[in-house]
């Protein structure tokens, strides 16, 4: 499956966080397009590998920081996790990186970036991006604006969203499967265009449209 939003967080930091940034993204995209890996990864797969081709697919990875983001290692006192070649939340951000996808840091409740100095330099330039702030007293309209942006920077989000529950269970009812239609439910305005959806003279937006790629 490929997936278009990782949701990168340290478990002992973000894992209230990043249960509650997934929920709100996948509620916005689809749960099939968002990867959290509790959620997203099938009961006996090989956890690893699915993290591998998570990230070989997705298009945004959201770097959750918290306050314990840069928490200690206890088996090499004097350094953090991060520090670590095998942490996985180092190993996510540098991909990422590597593949020069959308990298948005998020900050959870005021906690502040964390300074060059403390990061290895294979994802020092995570600092450098644009982050955005998630409060839980508003974390509904911080993820919601969060959204909107990654729907600016990348318009594909909402031109390949699936095809809505209503048309699911119409397509369910005539016995035709959604995915083998030339087709995709657009939310777009009708004057939109993308490489993946065409219109043809629309009267309004949120009808289907036929693709110019089969998905």
């Amino acid at each position: 499956m490929a997936f278009d939003i990782f949701v990168n967080y340290r478990t002992a930091d973000a894992a209230f966080g990043a249960a509650a940034t997934y929920v709100l993204l996948a509620d916005r995209f689809g749960n099939d397009r968002v990867f959290l890996d509790n959620q997203s990864i099938p009961d006996g797969s090989m956890y690893p590998a699915a993290l591998r081709d998570a990230l070989e697919s997705v298009r945004v990875l959201v770097v959750l920081i918290g306050p314990n983001w840069l928490a200690a290692d206890p088996e090499d006192p004097g350094r953090s996790l991060i520090e670590r070649e095998t942490d996985w939340v180092r190993r996510e951000i540098r991909r990422a990186i590597e593949r020069d996808i959308v990298l948005i840091p998020v900050l959870l409740d005021g906690v502040e970036l964390p300074k060059p100095s403390l990061l290895p330099d294979d994802i020092r330039d995570l600092v450098s991006r644009q982050a955005v702030e998630v409060r839980h007293t508003s974390l509904r309209a911080d993820v919601d604006r969060m959204a909107e942006r990654l729907v600016r920077q990348i318009p594909e989000l909402v031109c390949e969203t699936e095809l809505s529950a209503v048309l699911r269970n119409v397509l369910e009812a005539q016995s035709v499967v959604a995915d083998e239609l030339p087709y995709r439910f657009c939310r777009r305005t009708p004057s939109h265009r993308c490489p993946r959806c065409t219109w043809s003279n629309a009267p309004a937006a949120g009808r289907i449209v036929a693709s110019s790629t089969r998905r």
